[in-house]
């Protein structure tokens, strides 16, 4: 049966078929969103490490005075 006799005979299976890939589209656009947001996690976290160990060399320094 040719896929536009399927699609006629059987709308309601195609409507299913395309809200499935429009899902899965969406599922793997939402995980690239969350790897790029823990990958700027991860960087916010090693600025934050190094503003920290900052403050510590100024606050011993204020302390050697």
């Amino acid at each position: 049966m040719p896929i536009e006799n399927s699609v006629l005979m059987y709308p309601e299976k195609t409507q299913r078929i395309e809200r499935y890939e429009e899902l899965q589209d969406a599922i793997y656009a939402k995980r690239d969103e969350i790897k790029k947001m823990e990958s700027t996690k991860e960087d916010l976290e090693a600025d934050i490490d190094e503003k920290y160990e900052e403050l510590g060399d100024l606050e011993r320094e204020v302390t050697e005075l």
